[in-house]
């Protein structure tokens, strides 16, 4: 999935993908410590792009 970090962490109206089904995460610097760190925690690579 290519999400920046303005995108993580917030509720929208659409899922695309359930956490469960998102294997790796490419995203930008913004993302937080604690954000990278539950993502890591539910498997999923984040990419720092």
């Amino acid at each position: 999935m290519l999400a920046d970090s303005t995108k993580i962490g917030v509720e929208a109206s659409m899922r695309f993908a359930a956490l469960s089904e998102v294997d790796v995460l490419i995203t930008d610097s913004g993302i937080s410590d604690d954000d990278a760190s539950a993502l890591a925690a539910a498997d999923v690579e984040v990419v720092i792009a």
